[in-house]
């Protein structure tokens, strides 16, 4: 919201204000504001200011009012926890004050009911154990600075005390730290004071962290860990603490990159844990190859900076325990995820067939590798070529087949492994549910939504602008 300076402020000469209309605004593109300090000479309807931050050459320049908001200049950022008490709220004066803020480590700020955090990306140690007990156990927990174990503490004390269930949105750009948070509050109520629970159930709550990341988290330009799905969770939580059911429903996953990935950009982690955590014996058994021999992985970023994906892969197959899942289905798991990649190399040729030039058909070691991806991907190979290559239609009532082109057959391949990855991602929820379900269903619980922003998907083109860092 705009705030117009009253005309007596206006016209005192060191007044300092905030501007878009700077020089050092017109240079950097990625600057949105700068500060400076009105000058002699200025009028009622035009200011005469010199830019102070970032430094300038101390030239003079105009500025209308209404590119003119007032600066919290007189006030220490540090001792002010909610943007609501802010003197000014305008957009330039809150940015600062984030960016003041996050410059020396505070990312959280109360924007009351709301707490805003910026991805520090790195560990300032706030989210320890410690840090835990510290707002799960003080009478008074609101004379604590912001933090999302803040929140997460609100939302159990309202639940109990008020007996109703409550909501937890996470929300925010790629890249804005909504997986890690996502993590941190499932640990806040996961930190029970006793220890007389179930803590079967418990286990394969959290134990769905790293699998679900596994399946449904990739490297993005903007984030090496971006979540490419939407998440709901709903949490039975103890008034003490600790997690006695929960259920678990994802939506949106974004199922195009399995087949393809930009230049900076991995597929989904799972498919670097496979290759490069599976041991002989499944990798015979599963076909396996190495990541550049897969059509589906783009053969320009295989590994991540930060991310280990064979420590990952051992976290995966103890979650796997954790979440109940026998030898067998495990076994299965694997199985899929190596026929969506072997799927990938399976090429849809184009022959002259039935008075067509381009008629769909597999032939030749493409045949031999279909059929391996069809035994993987436990479907049957007759069947599913005959649905790549034969399109069937009707007419008159009289059913007739021709040829799909290569082309049609070639996107019905592309739409097959989708499916298939989607509905694996979406059986090892389900299997999730069966374990951690309540029997009778919910009465009063926590839910908690971490929304997948839909244009995260066009993060290559965004215009992202930063506040004088």
């Amino acid at each position: 919201m705009l705030v117009c300076l009253c005309v007596a402020f206006l016209l005192l000469q060191g007044f300092q204000i905030w501007t878009d209309l700077a020089p050092a605004v017109q240079q950097q593109p990625n600057l949105m504001f700068a500060k400076c300090v009105v000058q002699a000479g200025s009028t009622p309807e035009m200011l005469q200011v010199q830019q102070v931050e970032p430094a300038g050459n101390n030239e003079t320049f105009s500025v209308p009012h209404a590119h003119a908001w007032n600066t919290n200049s007189s006030i220490d950022p540090m001792t002010y926890g909610d943007i609501g008490m802010l003197p000014h709220t305008n957009i330039p004066c809150v940015l600062d004050f984030l960016r003041y803020r996050y410059m020396r480590n505070q990312i959280y700020t109360c924007a009351d009911p709301l707490v805003v955090a910026i991805n520090p990306f790195k560990d300032l140690g706030n989210t320890t154990k410690e840090w835990i007990c510290k707002y799960r156990d003080t009478d008074d927990y609101t004379k604590l600075p912001p933090h999302v174990f803040y929140t997460a503490r609100v939302a159990l004390d309202n639940l109990h005390g008020v007996n109703k269930s409550q909501t937890i949105i996470v929300s925010g750009e790629s890249g804005a730290g909504k997986t890690e948070a996502t993590k941190q509050i499932m640990r806040y109520f996961a930190a029970a004071k006793g220890g007389a629970m179930d803590m079967r159930i418990q286990n394969a709550i959290m134990a769905a962290n790293p699998v679900l990341e596994a399946f449904g988290n990739a490297k993005t330009i903007r984030n090496n860990n971006s979540s490419r799905f939407g998440r709901f969770m709903q949490l039975d939580v103890a008034k003490e603490g600790g997690i006695r059911y929960g259920s678990v429903v994802a939506f949106l996953l974004e199922k195009s990159r399995v087949l393809t990935q930009d230049e900076q950009e991995r597929s989904y982690h799972i498919f670097y844990q496979l290759c490069k955590g599976a041991d002989a014996s499944m990798r015979e058994r599963f076909h396996l190859l190495s990541l550049d021999q897969y059509t589906y992985i783009n053969p320009k970023c295989f590994d991540v900076p930060g991310i280990d994906d064979l420590a990952d892969y051992k976290e995966v197959c103890d979650a796997f325990k954790s979440m109940a899942l026998t030898d067998e289905q495990v076994d299965s798991v694997w199985s899929v995820v190596a026929g969506v990649l072997l799927l990938g190399n399976v090429q849809i040729t184009a022959t002259k067939q039935g008075g067509m030039d381009d008629a769909a058909a597999i032939e030749g070691a493409n045949l031999q590798l279909f059929k391996e991806a069809c035994g993987l991907l436990f479907i049957d190979p007759d069947e599913v070529m005959r649905e790549l290559t034969t399109k069937v239609t009707y007419a008159g009532g009289q059913r007739v087949e021709s040829r799909w082109r290569q082309e049609d057959g070639d996107m019905l391949k592309s739409s097959l492994a989708k499916a298939m990855y989607d509905k694996l991602f979406l059986w090892i929820i389900s299997e999730l549910n069966k374990s951690i379900k309540p029997p009778e269903g919910f009465k009063n619980f926590l839910e908690k939504l971490r929304r997948y922003r839909l244009h995260e998907g066009g993060e290559a083109v965004q215009r992202r602008k930063r506040f004088n860092s």
